[in-house]
């Protein structure tokens, strides 16, 4: 049922128009996580608790490589339509926020993803798991998807200002990305002092790009991104290495 049932609606919206094609992609959605948290509750002892705890890392990181790769063909592909400097300038920058965005992931997330399912696991919190796995991920690829898509807006006019939609995304994107990773985090069960340090600052930062990237030109406003994912990338890596220096 799980899979037939919404596997129908699918194969329907492929014959629809996509105003109500999406309609039908919405509630095949809210079925697929209405059934699977309802199982979760009845039958915990059935799925999430016999969760492969690798395995799960394994799936989530491969999920956010895809999104990131397609990110980067959004940007390909915008600055193949223009050869022009400015085109290449924004495609630079979009490549250095989406690189960073995979370091902050990939160099912090995943041992964090592993530790963190395993101690919701021994503490037999389903809900956690559940939470931490299928729905929250989303979140982070909503933010990875948004700010894929400010970038390509931006890189045909690197001199003008971004559409609020676009400056919407860019902040909007960035800070949910962070917000949800902190979010997350706190879930594993790390402290608020470890996480909210980094996870405030930067979210606040995030939003004020909305406004900012009305008034600044697209180019400028990518810039600061870049300036925002470098510096909390640095404060992360000085504070593990600051962990894991041996004392004496």
């Amino acid at each position: 049922m799980y899979n037939g049932g919404t596997a129908v609606l699918w194969l329907l919206s492929a014959s629809l128009p996509l105003h109500i094609a999406v309609v039908l992609w919405a509630t095949a959605i809210v079925v697929e996580i209405g059934m699977m948290a309802l199982s979760a509750r009845l039958w915990p002892d059935r799925g999430i608790a016999g969760i492969n705890i690798e395995h799960a890392s394994e799936r989530l990181g491969l999920f956010v490589i895809i999104v990131l790769g397609e990110s980067i063909f959004t940007i390909v592909t915008e600055v193949s339509d223009d050869w022009g400097p400015g085109a290449g300038l924004l495609g630079a920058l979009g490549f250095l926020v989406v690189a960073l965005l995979g370091w902050a992931f990939f160099q912090y997330g995943t041992g964090t993803v592993t530790a963190g399912l395993e101690r919701l696991q021994a503490r037999s919190d389903f809900a956690g798991i559940l939470q931490t796995t299928l729905f929250m991920p989303f979140l982070l690829v909503l933010g990875v998807t948004a700010i894929a898509g400010a970038i390509a807006t931006a890189i045909p006019a690197p001199y003008e200002h971004l559409p609020f939609g676009s400056g919407i995304s860019l902040g909007g994107g960035l800070a949910l990305f962070y917000g949800c990773n902190a979010i997350v985090s706190l879930r594993y069960g790390q402290p608020p002092r470890a996480v909210l340090p980094w996870a405030v600052p930067t979210v606040v930062i995030a939003v004020l790009l909305i406004p900012v990237s009305a008034v600044v030109p697209a180019a400028v406003a990518l810039a600061l991104a870049v300036v925002v994912l470098l510096l909390v990338t640095v404060y992360v890596e000085i504070q593990r290495r600051r962990r894991h220096a041996p004392t004496s």
